[in-house]
């Protein structure tokens, strides 16, 4: 089953409306979205321990069954494999693969190690 994303008709919030405005994708039958988005939307709505699950990249939803794999919408599908140039990408160290790292001072800036993207490609 396809998501169904939820669209706005006469939206009361024109100009600063996520949906409308920013294209947000929401799945109205499941409730997921953006980065917890499953490959196919499971029919029901999904509870915050999937979602996180989903989004961390340990599960999705394909071909009507849950499935130990990544989901194509997850950001750790996208740190496993380069999926454009098929390169192995590791997570950075320094940074645990956010990209941002604490100063001397206790302010955060962008990893040195990997340049704020939370992983290395060879």
């Amino acid at each position: 089953m396809e998501h169904k994303f939820i669209k706005h008709t006469n939206c009361s919030k024109p100009g600063t409306c996520p949906i409308c405005d920013g294209g947000l994708a929401i799945c109205e039958v499941c409730g997921l979205l953006e980065g917890s988005l499953t490959t196919d939307c499971p029919g029901y709505r999904v509870y915050d321990e999937k979602s996180d699950d989903i989004y961390q990249g340990k599960i999705d939803f394909v071909n009507g069954q849950w499935v130990t794999q990544p989901s194509p919408h997850s950001p750790a599908y996208y740190r496993q494999t380069d999926r454009n140039q098929g390169k192995q990408r590791e997570v950075c160290q320094c940074c645990s693969g956010t990209g941002i790292c604490p100063t001397v001072d206790g302010y955060e800036e962008s990893c040195l190690t990997c340049n704020g993207r939370g992983y290395f490609t060879y």
